[in-house]
């Protein structure tokens, strides 16, 4: 029989030529800011003032320029996205960040993520399929080898200063760290601009 993919997920990955020092560096500082963000695993902050925050303002200019190239190039939109949301997450070695399991961004049109302190061995990225059947028509036992037919999940282990980008109704999870070095990351959504929405 003949076969056409359709519908297909992206998974967008860029190494970005940003020195992940100081963002490191900010996170550190701002867990001793905001100690009410401690949970079990590790840290999250509060939202991110994505205007204002001087020591990631080269972060969120380089993630803005990604959500541009991926609505006009890729998705092809007439209209602009922007980032609207960023937060940071650290999980401690050896522990799972309790927000870590699977989830998406409901509201929201592109979710980012970019690694400042990461290794191979302190968690992948793990995609679910949007269908979200794949379980429960297929015994995973029964699969022979994987293919992008069959698959149910998509881990994807991330390199330090990577930004990764999907579409926000795709749910995601992040695996366990299992270093000794905390893994740190700053989470964004964009969303398409207001007007573009309240005129359909």
């Amino acid at each position: 029989m003949n076969v056409t993919g359709i519908f297909p997920t992206p998974l967008a990955h860029q190494l970005l030529t940003l020195d992940t020092q100081p963002f490191v560096d900010y996170a550190v500082e701002l867990e001793q800011q905001q100690p009410q963000g401690v949970r079990e695993g590790g840290w999250q902050s509060e939202q991110l003032d994505l205007k204002t925050i001087s020591p990631i303002c080269p972060l969120v200019e380089q993630v803005q320029l990604c959500v541009n190239e991926l609505v006009e190039h890729l998705w092809q939109l007439d209209c602009a996205a922007t980032l609207t949301q960023g937060w940071i997450n650290s999980n401690q070695g050896h522990a799972q960040l309790a927000n870590n399991w699977s989830h998406m961004h409901p509201g929201n049109f592109i979710s980012l993520v970019y690694y400042a302190q990461v290794s191979k061995y302190s968690g992948d990225l793990i995609i679910e399929p949007p269908h979200a059947w794949n379980d429960y028509a297929v015994p995973e036992d029964s699969i022979q080898e994987l293919n992008p037919w069959n698959a149910q999940r998509h881990h994807y282990t991330p390199t330090q200063g990577e930004l990764i980008a999907f579409p926000s109704w795709i749910k995601h999870a992040a695996q366990p760290n299992h270093t000794n070095e905390r893994r740190i990351s700053y989470a964004f959504n964009a969303q398409l601009l207001e007007s573009f929405v309240n005129n359909k």
